[in-house]
């Protein structure tokens, strides 16, 4: 499992659970991103940490580290889109997609706020 992670296993549980749900709800992440992540993640929770402050993000051995003590996390790496893949978004795909999202925005009652906000 690697040696302990400076956000405690309990915070760290929580942080690969954000990591699975993005990916499960078509916002795969890539390595940058659970970097910026884990840093904001403890210094909301003052949690005394070395991540650097000037470019905000955990370090690229403490991502190391996460990665081997959570080998289940695939992380993403950035890519342009391919021709292949920009042809195969179709209607039925966009629609697919903004199922999803109405979703995400119903189970979190954000459709709620949205509709208020557009009243404005």
């Amino acid at each position: 499992m690697g040696p302990s992670s400076m956000l405690e296993q309990q915070n760290e549980q929580k942080l690969v659970t954000h990591i699975k749900t993005m990916k499960s709800k078509g916002f795969p992440l890539s390595i940058d991103d659970v970097r910026t992540i884990a840093f904001h993640f403890a210094e909301r929770l003052n949690i005394s940490h070395r991540f650097n402050k000037t470019t905000e993000k955990a370090g690229y051995d403490w991502m190391q580290m996460f990665l081997k003590r959570n080998p289940d996390i695939r992380l993403r790496k950035s890519e342009g889109v391919s021709l292949a893949r920009s042809q195969a978004l179709n209607r039925v795909e966009v629609d697919a997609l903004f199922q999803l999202l109405e979703q995400v925005l119903t189970d979190n009652d954000l459709i709620i706020l949205l509709s208020y906000l557009n009243t404005f």
